[in-house]
């Protein structure tokens, strides 16, 4: 006979040193109040009984005596229990539905709640799963025993008289819930109501808002983000909002903080200052632009790079809480560059402590937080406050990357949804969003439109290079600024004529030994190796030496610790002597560095506008320069066709070859007819077809969905930096796991004992390091003899460290790799 613990008596979270066990039943009722309300409408309801029971199965014996071993310190084998309360949610729901009166309507509507509710327990603590059409999501893991006993391992009459009571009468019983359990354990119920709900919607023709709007896992995200807040031992995680005299008083301080700047500035020729005044004017004007329309879901800021759009949008932000139209701010950057360089400025600009920057370092502090406090419960998949606020965006302004973003749109998992609630009255400033991928961006702006609507928010979508909004928003954003500067920081120069890289070193090192500051900007790795091998053979010097003084080479075949420890030196360097930079895209957005002159292979023309952005940045010359190369490699072939979509270069070449070359006044237009002209040609809508067929249950087509370019498969090689400056953060991180530097951290990684005795956090913040280390490498690279694979690890290690070098990283691998190059 199996043996069965009163429901009165389970845990759901075990004894630590600073609190006392946490019944199930307290667990479960704070989930639900959370989540729902028993007496609101029926879809409230609905989250109300999800809570109630997505954690039941906690109830069996089985998980009772799982959690009690690993509260005791013993090892104990993981004991599934999802399906269990999605099983009972289903059938609980029904029950629901017959007691309450609802239109047809209204009840098709209420019946594709149930099926993703149901779905979304059976998976919130993983992947969140499609909905299955021939068999239900508890299913096979529910099951009866030999006896014919279903769940006999659990206090079933108790857990339900909770539910039932709790629920106010719904009849709930455990004969009942046999009886509908039946011989097939709910499978024809389950086909019925899949197939009468989606049945009828998959002949309705509901336009994309419509649909997106629907696909907004909103139940997902409020129940995800209660059972964690519960898990973790009770916190009480306030409401993350601004307090309109808190904008105020943060609005002051960035003016003071403005008028600080300037006064701080050293003397700068006039037609500097005259720049300074006309930033000044364009966002005042851009503020009371705002101010004339505040009711509106979506605004566009179109300003040239150096403008000052970080202090303008948060202006912006802050006039939108003081007048009750939003609570919080999120800021999305593209690159952590720019987000670390936008964190910086709004926390120096505000004074206000309560901003939380959302990325992979910041992350890895919570992990270490978590790994390293014994009052943690370690059990399932339960977190630290710190880990918990993070994920869940719990503060009153959040800088974060698209990435992340995407991930609460579109969340692969439970554990990403649950930021989604964060978004509700947000301010949301999106900087340099023309860096979302062309076949992404309709889809992304119809999500945009929805959530605003849907959750009472606004957007502002700041860039120099807007993309056409048509197709995906269903009216233009309000503009806020769409100025062109009073005078021209740089000029464009193209030439048609097909240059190679000698070529195009020497023109690079002509201005460099001037004593210029210049970038050279290729499309692929392959290219900028090519530039690199060549200026190094006109200066005399062999490859095997180190990078000569003032040269610096960047590209995507660096480890991050590598990368931006020679971002760091450029800073410094352009400072007060000039420098060459071979690069990739890398510096092509976001990071405020001024060059005399960039040379940049021809790319699509939002591209090569803001390449320009570096150039002569802050008007502290007399005039920079664009040198648009129409670059192709010494054996002919055309390295651009790896990185862009042949259209808008074909369209970029025939505006380039109109032109000739453009003032920085004329930018703005050309770009807007670069995406006209785009857009007429390629309508880019598939991705929007998606939408239809995950609201018929298909969800994992968005599941997932990355913001950038194509995903290319790679694979991680682990790299021990020889000179490279390690964050203070980093080592304070290795530290805190007793690790002493990047070579012990990968032996006790490889050390399956000594990983083995680490707990669950402890293991996240172990993996979470080694990326800090880790060069991602497509699999061609990956099969060369550079590499040798660590029997049952992902990662790859170097043949010869020597292999990875000071000045290229593993660049010069990867010169006949052209998917490599796209990693640039």
């Amino acid at each position: 006979m199996s043996v069965v613990i009163p429901f009165s008596k389970c845990i759901a979270r075990p004894r630590t040193e600073s609190s006392p066990r946490q019944k199930l039943s307290v667990h479960l009722l704070e989930v639900a109040l959370r989540s729902g309300s028993k007496s609101g409408s029926i879809c409230e309801r609905l989250l109300y009984l999800a809570g109630l029971v997505h954690d039941a199965g906690k109830a069996t014996y089985g998980w009772q005596r799982y959690i009690v071993l690993k509260e005791k310190g013993m090892t104990a084998p993981r004991v599934p229990h999802s399906h269990v309360g999605s099983c009972l949610f289903f059938w609980a729901a029904t029950e629901l539905l017959k007691k309450q009166a609802v239109s047809v309507d209204d009840r098709r509507d209420i019946a594709e709640r149930v099926l993703w509710i149901t779905v979304d327990i059976a998976s919130h603590h993983g992947v969140l799963d499609d909905i299955p059409d021939t068999y239900p999501p508890w299913e096979p893991e529910l099951v009866r025993d030999r006896g014919g006993r279903l769940l006999a391992d659990t206090d079933l009459q108790g857990l339900l008289e909770f539910v039932d009571c709790e629920m106010g009468g719904l009849g709930l019983s455990a004969a009942g819930f046999d009886r509908w359990f039946g011989a097939d354990g709910g499978r024809d119920s389950w086909a019925r109501t899949v197939s009468r709900t989606l049945g009828a919607l998959s002949g309705i023709g509901d336009p994309p808002s419509a649909l997106a709007a629907r696909l907004l896992r909103l139940d997902t995200s409020r129940l995800i983000e209660s059972d964690r807040l519960s898990a973790s031992g009770g916190l009480a995680i306030s409401e993350p909002v601004i307090l309109e005299a808190d904008a105020r008083a943060a609005a002051d301080r960035i003016t003071q903080y403005c008028l600080r700047r300037r006064r701080q500035l050293p003397a700068k020729p006039s037609s500097s200052k005259k720049l300074f005044r006309w930033r000044n004017e364009l966002q005042k004007h851009s503020l009371e632009a705002y101010l004339a329309q505040p009711d509106a879901p979506i605004y566009s800021l179109q300003l040239p790079t150096g403008c000052g759009k970080t202090i303008c949008s948060l202006r912006i932000a802050l006039s939108a809480v003081q007048r009750g139209k939003c609570k919080r701010i999120i800021y999305v950057a593209p690159y952590l560059s720019i987000l670390s360089q936008a964190t910086s400025e709004l926390r120096a600009s505000t004074g206000m402590s309560g901003i939380m920057q959302h990325d992979s370092v910041t992350r890895l502090d919570a992990l270490i937080h978590e790994a390293t406090h014994k009052e943690i419960d370690h059990v399932d998949s339960d977190q630290a406050y710190d880990l918990l606020a993070l994920e869940s965006w719990n503060a009153p302004i959040v800088t974060t990357t698209f990435n992340q973003l995407f991930r609460a749109f579109f969340p692969r998992t439970a554990q990403q949804a649950m930021r989604l609630k964060a978004l509700e009255g947000a301010f949301i400033i999106m900087d340099e969003l023309q860096s979302v991928d062309a076949a992404k961006w309709k889809l992304f702006l119809t999500m945009l439109e929805a959530l605003t609507h849907t959750m009472d928010a606004q957007a502002l979508l700041v860039t120099a290079t807007l993309p056409d909004t048509a197709g995906g928003l269903s009216r233009a954003p309000v503009e806020l600024g769409t100025a062109s500067p009073p005078l021209s920081r740089y000029g464009a120069e193209w030439d048609s004529t097909p240059v190679g890289s000698l070529q195009t070193a020497r023109i690079a090192l002509s201005y460099f030994q001037e004593g210029r500051s210049v970038a050279v900007i290729l499309n692929t790795i392959r290219d900028a190796c090519d530039v690199y091998r060549k200026i190094l053979n006109e200066l005399g010097i062999d490859y095997t030496e180190r990078e000569p003084e003032g040269v610096v080479v960047l590209s995507g075949l660096m480890t991050p610790i590598h990368k931006s420890t020679k971002i760091e030196r450029i800073k410094e360097s352009i400072k007060s002597r000039p420098i060459l930079v071979i690069c990739t895209q890398v510096l092509e957005a976001g990071v405020d560095l001024s060059f005399d002159l960039i040379v940049r292979a021809i790319a699509p023309l939002p591209c090569l506008i803001q390449a320009a952005g570096r150039v002569n940045r802050h008007n502290e010359r007399s005039g920079g320069v664009l040198r648009i190369i129409n670059y192709v490699r010494d054996d002919g072939t055309d390295g651009n066709r790896y990185v862009y979509d042949r259209d808008d270069l074909d369209i970029t070449r025939r505006i380039l070859d109109e032109h000739g070359g453009w003032r920085e006044p004329e930018s703005a237009a050309l770009c807007r007819r670069f995406y006209g002209m785009s857009f007429e040609r390629a309508r880019r809508e598939a991705l929007l077809q998606y939408l239809q067929q995950a609201r018929l249950g298909a969800w994992s087509l968005l599941g997932g969905l990355e913001p950038f370019g194509g995903w290319i498969p790679t694979v991680p090689v682990f790299v021990v930096p020889r000179e490279c400056t390690i964050s203070e953060k980093i080592q304070r991180a290795m530290e805190c796991l007793g690790i002493d530097g990047p070579e012990h951290l990968w032996n006790i990684y490889t050390s399956s004992d000594r990983a083995r005795g680490m707990s669950v956090p402890q293991r996240r913040a172990l993996l979470a390091l080694l990326q800090f280390f880790t060069v991602p490498v497509s699999h061609t690279l990956a099969s060369s003899g550079h590499f040798y694979a660590v029997s049952g690890k992902p990662f790859l290690r170097l043949t010869s460290e020597t292999s990875y070098r000071e000045d290229t990283g593993l660049m010069h691998l990867g010169v006949s790799d052209d998917l490599a190059s796209r990693m640039g």
